[in-house]
């Protein structure tokens, strides 16, 4: 009894083994780093040391958790890596703690009327056609017709009707 108990577990062991046809593999970050790094496509931004995806930097990038789980953090750990690189980012700081954190007079713009520091500008002000929202709208997204991107698509549409909606009353305390 406990000789084929043996020897099934065994046969079985290596019939799992045997047994993956095709799919995804399992690897650590330090494996995967080292994969993306010799195939070149290693992007230059990082999140606990390892990269992302060359060329995915402009995509979206979900950062979903509880309290606690660390989604400020890793913005803290981002920001510095897009400064350091003098790329551009658009940061919508609902707590102030980035602008506490990260604004830089000399070279950043805060656009948020509430704010002493903030550039005195509107999107009206350089708004006086329907293709002018478009236009202002579309610079807040990566939408390419031949990607079909549904969801920065419909973005770029509802910011753009947003903003022709209250054309006239400019008031966005309200």
């Amino acid at each position: 009894m406990i000789i084929s108990i043996v020897f099934f577990t065994a046969q079985g062991k290596k019939t799992i083994i045997k047994a993956k046809i095709r799919g995804a593999d399992f690897v650590g970050y330090k494996c995967l780093a080292k994969m993306l790094k010799s195939a070149k496509k290693a992007s230059k931004i990082r999140f606990g040391g390892l990269p992302l995806v060359k060329n995915s930097e402009r995509l979206h990038i979900l950062i979903t958790g509880t309290t606690g789980t660390g989604k400020t953090n890793m913005l803290n750990e981002l920001l510095p890596q897009i400064r350091l690189h003098k790329d551009r980012a658009i940061i919508v700081d609902t707590t102030g703690t980035f602008i506490d954190r990260f604004f830089d007079p000399k070279c950043d713009k805060l656009l948020n009327p509430l704010e002493k520091n903030s550039e005195q500008w509107l999107p009206w002000n350089d708004c006086f056609e329907a293709a002018d929202f478009h236009d202002i709208a579309s610079s807040f997204s990566n939408y390419t017709p031949k990607l079909d991107d549904f969801f920065a698509k419909n973005a770029e549409l509802v910011l753009s009707e947003a903003l022709k909606l209250y054309k006239d009353d400019k008031d966005i305390i309200k």
